[in-house]
């Protein structure tokens, strides 16, 4: 192949040579042509100058003297063929040289890869008898420990051995055992510690092999790299020749395209220029359109915000008229409740109209059933509203960064006081559910428990009966006004006794009378709140 390599300048320089042998060749036949039409005009200018007499004695020179030139000049023909010829042989050789340059190289480039191969698959070997050895090492780490954990077993059996006299015959046989297991340990990790050093014997040998690989893979290299100067610089020589040629057809060719290529980018521009336009009338609309949405936002933030007030003034002012209702309510049952005490001194039955009777009993329920939708109601309202101005101070704190750290305290103080508000109005709502609830069930079981005990139902709204003062129960402390707290109702419940009531404790009474009187009590509150808003002068006294 080195060979190979020197003989190819030798052929070039051969090649070059013939190629200026046939350039001078085509210009000695152009000077050969041009000389022999300087020759047959000398000899028409001398045959006209000698005219008739010399043509007879001239004529045989002539044709001695233009065969001969005509001989020379289809010798001088030929030898420009045979030179040509030469030439084509020449170049096909050269050709014919290049392919098998070539071959020879792709060939070296297949051994040189299959090389890089075969050392890459030694190495991945390596690296999995690494592995191996690694995993070998860690097999020797356990039973290493094992090993100790067999030792310190020995000494443990050694030390049951002093203590225990009554079982040295299985501790010896345990012992027996334990000795002949470590031997065979011992014997598996000087095995296995054999095979480390083999495998370590291995690897400097595969060190060594990939060192050597390493080396062959430099010298191929720098082989690879000189073989490809050599074909650099005959490929230059080959594409110089071309390069011109084409440079030309490119040129007009690039010409052509930079103007094409310049209309085209031209158009594009004018497109995007008009897109461009078109594009900003939209950002203006839509900015335009954002900001009137804003300004219906901020209004109708403003108008909730009012309507928000006037239902609060409206809610304060219902929540005045109530209270002024049950404080009128309580007086009038509180002397209701002295007079029929004073009248029940001399009955033992409960006297009841009949229109109080029906609408304490049908009436409450539905008119406590529609409180409960307000509140509800009323809750979702201010909930809606709460979260709507949230929004709003989450855009202006968004606005206003410096300001968002006061801004954030004082919403999440803000949102703890509206929740604790909802959940105690949620909490007095739920306990009154309870506690219907509960008296609902207890109707049938009051009538069952009270036999004996007579309900005269009036039709006369003032019709008063006789109890006896110990047993007589009020609704004074019963009914509790909307909104009002937990603790203030059970306050309220357990001062609603009378003073009978106490005085009824110094007498002895079964624990059935006092279960009776507890369910009467609740179901007697349980009345009170369903019916204590629109109740009026009417009111009610259950004997015990």
């Amino acid at each position: 192949m080195p060979e190979m390599l020197e003989f190819l300048p030798a052929k070039m320089k051969f090649s070059e040579s013939s190629e200026r042998e046939r350039d001078w060749v085509g210009v000695s036949n152009f000077d050969v042509f041009g000389e022999a039409e300087c020759i047959e005009q000398e000899s028409r200018q001398f045959n006209c100058d000698a005219g008739s007499a010399l043509e007879q004695s001239t004529e045989e020179a002539e044709k001695e003297m233009f065969s001969g030139l005509a001989g020379k000049l289809r010798k001088e023909i030929e030898e420009a063929n045979v030179e040509r010829v030469f030439i084509g042989l020449t170049r096909a050789e050269t050709e014919r040289e290049y392919t098998e340059i070539e071959a020879q190289r792709a060939a070296e480039a297949a051994r040189f890869h299959r090389k890089i191969e075969i050392a890459s698959s030694k190495i991945r070997l390596l690296s999995e008898e690494l592995i191996a050895a690694k995993e070998l090492e860690a097999e020797l780490a356990a039973t290493y420990q094992d090993l100790n954990a067999l030792q310190n077993e020995m000494e443990y059996i050694k030390v049951m051995e002093r203590s225990s006299q009554n079982k040295r015959l299985s501790d010896k046989l345990e012992l027996a055992s334990s000795r002949a297991e470590l031997e065979a340990a011992r014997k598996e990790l000087l095995s296995l510690r054999e095979e480390g050093f083999k495998l370590m014997a291995e690897m400097d040998s595969i060190r060594g092999e990939s060192i050597k690989i390493a080396e062959e893979r430099a010298q191929l290299a720098k082989s690879e790299r000189k073989r490809e100067a050599h074909l650099r610089s005959l490929n230059s020589d080959l594409h110089k020749a071309m390069s011109k040629l084409e440079s030309a057809a490119s040129a007009e060719k690039r010409a052509g395209a930079i103007v094409a290529n310049l209309s085209a980018a031209l158009q594009q521009l004018q497109l995007d220029a008009a897109a461009a336009k078109r594009e900003a009338e939209l950002t203006n609309q839509e900015v335009s359109a954002i900001r009137e949405e804003t300004a219906k936002m901020y209004s109708t933030t403003k108008f909730c915000e009012e309507r928000l007030r006037d239902a609060a003034e409206e809610l304060e002012a219902g929540k005045e008229s109530e209270a002024v209702a049950l404080e009128q309510l309580q007086m009038l049952t509180e002397s209701i409740m002295r007079e029929r005490a004073i009248a029940a001194l001399f009955c033992s039955t409960i006297t009841l109209s009949a229109f109080e009777y029906h609408y304490l009993i049908k009436q409450g329920r539905s008119a406590h059933e529609v409180a409960d939708k307000k509140v509800a109601a009323a809750e979702a309202w201010i909930e809606a509203i709460i979260q709507a101005r949230e929004e709003e101070e989450e855009e202006e704190e968004e606005t206003h960064s410096p300001r968002a750290a006061e801004t954030t305290r004082n919403r999440r103080n803000k949102k703890n006081k509206k929740k604790a508000d909802l959940q105690t109005a949620r909490s007095s709502r739920e306990h009154d559910l309870q506690e219907r609830e509960l008296a609902e069930p207890l109707k049938p079981k009051l009538a069952i428990a009270m036999p004996r005990r007579s309900i005269t139902l009036g039709h006369g709204r003032g019709g008063l009966a006789a109890v006896q003062p110990r047993r007589s129960i009020s609704l004074a402390g019963g009914a509790a006004a909307a909104g009002e707290s937990r603790t203030a109702r059970k306050a309220r419940r357990s001062s609603s006794l009378p003073p009978t009531r106490r005085r009824s404790t110094t007498r002895p009474q079964p624990a059935f009378a006092s279960r009776r009187k507890k369910v009467v009590h609740r179901l007697v509150n349980f009345l009170s709140r369903s019916a204590g808003k629109n109740l009026g002068g009417q009111c009610i006294i259950l004997g015990a």
